[in-house]
């Protein structure tokens, strides 16, 4: 019987440092704030994550629309012609 290898599993602090590394590799910004309790806190953008949060909620209320979340539609086109409509009705409510 063949021993499974072992997990590696990331505390919370690890984890941090593992996406931080990562976004500094791709040469992107880290705008989400750390938790109360870090030990070592970076500095946050609170203008960069209000405006990433309004684009995150838009895509949840676009995403209440069933057929643009599952992708009904075949053609291109017309699935683009209900994005637009649905952003209308969000915008609108």
């Amino acid at each position: 019987m063949a021993a499974t290898p072992r997990r590696y599993e990331a505390t919370d602090e690890e984890w941090e440092q593992i996406k931080h590394q990562f976004f500094d590799e791709q040469g992107a910004e880290f705008c989400i704030p750390p938790k109360v309790n870090t030990k070592d806190p970076w500095p946050c953008d609170w203008w960069q994550y209000k405006e990433r949060f309004l684009v995150e909620c838009f895509f949840q209320k676009l995403k209440l629309f069933r057929r643009v979340a599952t992708r009904y539609d075949k053609l291109a086109r017309r699935f683009l012609a209900f994005v637009h409509l649905a952003c209308v009705f969000v915008w609108l409510a």
